[in-house]
């Protein structure tokens, strides 16, 4: 494994629950049988497009909400594309909004991409290093387990992930102070 945190995150997503006593795999996949049964509905993609092309910071993260769902109930025949595209709905909400949430989102996306592509792992596994790190020094209340997550995996990193990760950090304050 190229990144010991991204293993770590989607271990997580894979095998702890998260709602309602489901992993984040079940609840993909049971939102998806409902979706499909008819018995929920959800906004339609192209009007969430349109709305997010507009700045809504809402239908950001519905887009990057289906990237993952749809990776993880297994409906997707090129999940690397899906997830890219679901990483940039995400980076674009977490640029917009100062919910640590939106960074979290990031994370999951580049988690699961590592895994999916260990040749370009590094580079993820980098940007979620430093997304990590900025919900961890945070006060939120996410901020405290970023904060544990991150200090139990972060000795196990290589060297080159981290010295990129701290990178990425710079450049996502600069970018947020600049605008």
């Amino acid at each position: 494994m190229p990144s010991v945190l991204a293993d770590t995150v989607v271990h997580l997503i894979l095998t702890e629950p998260a709602y309602s006593g489901q992993t984040l795999l079940e609840r993909a996949v049971s939102v998806t049988a409902d979706l499909d049964s008819g018995r929920t509905a959800c906004t339609d993609p192209f009007t969430a497009l349109h709305m997010a092309a507009k700045g809504d910071v809402e239908a950001m993260r519905f887009l990057a909400d289906q990237a993952i769902r749809r990776v993880l109930a297994g409906q997707e025949a090129a999940p690397l594309i899906t997830l890219h595209e679901g990483a940039m709905f995400a980076r674009m909400a977490a640029a917009a909004s100062d919910d640590p949430g939106e960074h979290i989102l990031v994370a999951l996306i580049l988690a699961m991409t590592a895994n999916l592509n260990p040749e370009d792992a590094t580079t993820y596994a980098a940007e979620m290093v430093a997304r990590l790190e900025l919900v961890a020094e945070g006060d939120s209340p996410l901020g405290e387990q970023m904060a544990q997550l991150v200090a139990s995996n972060l000795g196990r990193e290589k060297a080159e992930t981290m010295a990129l990760a701290k990178e990425y950090r710079a450049r996502i304050l600069a970018a947020k102070e600049a605008n």
